[in-house]
């Protein structure tokens, strides 16, 4: 599960809605009798903005998976340094990670 605040998927779907509904706004505004630019223009921006945070939070989720995997992966890489005798300390070989650590193990 991802430690990010909001439920993955959260946002996708409710900035997809917000982006559908500014679309369909600047196509009424543009289908009135007397077609309102300046209104369509802003709900056409105010739809790339919402599509845009799709992306954004899409990817943050993508980096948050891949961030959970690279510690488990250094974890593993502790586990087995610790089983196999090595005589160098597993905590003090180069990491994997490279953004905060923190110590992930059960007795802290």
């Amino acid at each position: 599960m991802s430690n990010w605040p909001e439920e993955p998927g959260y946002h996708w779907v409710t900035h997809n809605d917000s982006t559908a509904s500014h679309l369909a706004k600047a196509a009424e505004a543009m289908a009135a009798p007397v077609p309102d630019v300046a209104k369509a223009q802003v709900h056409a921006t105010m739809a790339q903005a919402e599509a845009t945070m799709v992306v954004v939070h899409t990817l943050r989720d993508i980096m948050g998976r891949m961030y959970e995997q690279t510690v488990a992966v250094e974890n593993l890489r502790r586990t087995i340094a610790g089983l196999d005798g090595a005589e160098d300390d597993a905590r003090g070989a180069d990491s994997l990670i490279f953004g905060r650590e923190a110590d992930l193990s059960r007795e802290a």
